[in-house]
């Protein structure tokens, strides 16, 4: 299968990663099922000892998988590296199940991944995802020609192209996709991470529903936004959030479970460490609650953390004086190879922060968030880390968004809360956390927000919206489905979207 890709943000990568991952473990599990059982465990035992690994190795060889396209330039090293510890830990545990015998030496799994890799799956890059770090409506306009001429090189590729996959980024794909069936190529255009519709631009639907073969919808209420016949036909279907692919919620649940056994102990001590002085009784206390761990996200593009990480570092240093907290600044991997220097060249003044290139597990460990908005802020509603939402645009990207679009709220947890709520996405009343925008976001404003979040998150109210939130988002696993009853298959009660779109590929 030749697949041509394109996924321009740091977020679509990730959700890529995920659904290549999936075509490979389909294949690799599916040749495994296809080989005819051992008659005795002496003879499992046998092939175990001579470092057999249980693979239909002529079906994998007649399988060949090429990957091209825009994407992240280490999608392949980490697909490469998820797959060979994933099947290594499967790998052990089935034959120290099948067999009692020790455990088969490591380099086996890695080996058998490696060589897969290398033989029978290929990636094939046209452009890296880091060349389309664009930011607003000025931006665009300054990459216009380099634009263009991706397009033509896509569009070229595309004839080559079994299927093609598309994630989200709706200004470049849509015009692409045209441009793809206008020309006559008849591989079919899977659209995954589809546009907001619901919050601007209803009237694109139709051109989705033209343009593309399939739609792949993460939101269960985008569906009512199309065609009656194209919900009908299945044309667009619900394939469940990306996001809860990526997280565990038994984290959410160990979450409440140390909040609600620490809340008494933790109100005691914010008793006791409150300063009564009147010059701390206004907005700049941040000790009426206390969170022992703050992570910091400004943003992943250079303009977004001019205009929001100088407030950040105001809080911080606040926050310092009182010595209160450990703080964490979240930077994108794309960063990772900055030297300090270079570091500070885009975020200024760094001294005081401990420096993360992991959102997930900053988040995990964080009691309190400072957000930019983005994928982010739902990240951190379904892992339970209380956070405030604090954006500041460019004035002319912000004059015209406030134009276009009349949302009451930009943070994707609040606009999916009121949908979960029976209220117009992102046009309700109802909300998970605070957001702070353009002018409001003021340093006295995040204070103040950060204590009156810490008060929702200490009466339980964040981790009840939170649990709702996965209910929502969720899709139940095909074959889990096909197992009710069989106590092997792990018990797992939320499903996101990579296996539901690994199979359209492979099956379609």
């Amino acid at each position: 299968m030749k697949l041509l890709l394109s996924a321009l943000e740091p977020s679509s990568n990730i959700h890529a990663q995920k659904v290549i991952k999936e075509i490979i473990r389909k294949i690799i599990k599916e040749s495994i099922n296809s080989l005819p059982k051992e008659k005795n465990t002496q003879d499992k035992q046998q092939k175990t000892s001579q470092n057999f690994l249980p693979i239909n190795l002529s079906k994998i060889q007649s399988t060949k998988i090429q990957i091209m396209g825009i994407f992240d330039k280490n999608l392949e090293q980490q697909i490469l590296q998820e797959l060979s510890q994933e099947f290594k830990q499967e790998q052990t545990t089935q034959n120290l199940e099948s067999t009692q015998i020790a455990s088969p030496k490591d380099t086996i799994a890695n080996d058998f991944i490696n060589d897969f890799i290398s033989n029978h799956l290929a990636f094939t890059p046209l452009f890296f995802s880091q060349d389309f770090s664009i930011m607003g409506f000025v931006d665009v306009a300054k990459k216009l020609p380099f634009i263009l001429k991706a397009q033509k090189t896509m569009l070229h590729t595309a004839k080559e192209a079994d299927k093609i996959l598309f994630l989200d980024s709706s200004s470049f794909h849509i015009p692409l996709a045209k441009k793809i069936k206008s020309s006559g190529i008849k591989a079919p255009i899977y659209y995954y991470i589809l546009p907001q519709v619901w919050a601007w631009k209803p009237w694109r639907t139709k051109k989705l529903e033209a343009f593309f073969d399939k739609l792949l919808a993460i939101l269960p209420f985008e569906l009512s936004y199309y065609s009656l016949e194209a919900r009908q036909s299945k044309k667009i279907e619900f394939v469940g959030h990306p996001l809860l692919d990526e997280l565990d919620f038994t984290i959410l649940e160990s979450r409440q479970s140390r909040q609600s056994q620490s809340t008494q102990a933790k109100n005691s001590q914010t008793q006791n460490l409150q300063d009564k002085s009147p010059q701390n009784q206004n907005l700049r206390n941040p000790t009426k609650n206390i969170a022992k761990h703050i992570v910091f996200m400004p943003g992943s593009r250079r303009g977004e953390i001019a205009r929001i990480f100088p407030t950040f570092i105001e809080v911080a240093h606040l926050l310092e004086q009182k010595n209160i907290c450990t703080k964490t600044l979240v930077i994108p991997t794309f960063f990772a190879n900055k030297s300090q220097k270079e570091l500070e060249s885009i975020y200024g003044d760094l001294s005081g922060f401990e420096l993360s290139f992991d959102t997930q597990k900053s988040l995990k460990e964080a009691d309190f968030a400072f957000i930019c908005s983005g994928t982010a802020t739902l990240e951190a509603a379904l892992l339970g880390t209380p956070f405030v939402l604090c954006y500041k645009a460019a004035t002319l990207d912000y004059l015209i968004a406030r134009a276009f679009v009349g949302l009451h709220y930009i943070g994707l947890a609040n606009i999916f809360y009121n949908a979960l709520c029976g209220e117009s996405a992102g046009r309700g009343e109802s909300k998970i956390h605070e957001e702070l925008i353009q002018g409001d976001m003021s340093m006295d404003n995040l204070l103040s927000a950060y204590n009156s979040e810490l008060e929702r998150a200490k009466n339980g109210h964040f981790i009840k919206c939170a649990k709702e939130l996965w209910e929502y988002l969720s899709t139940q696993n095909t074959e889990d489905k096909n197992h009710k009853n069989d106590d092997k298959i792990p018990h797992k009660k939320y499903y996101g979207s990579a296996q539901n779109v690994a199979n359209m590929l492979l099956m379609d």
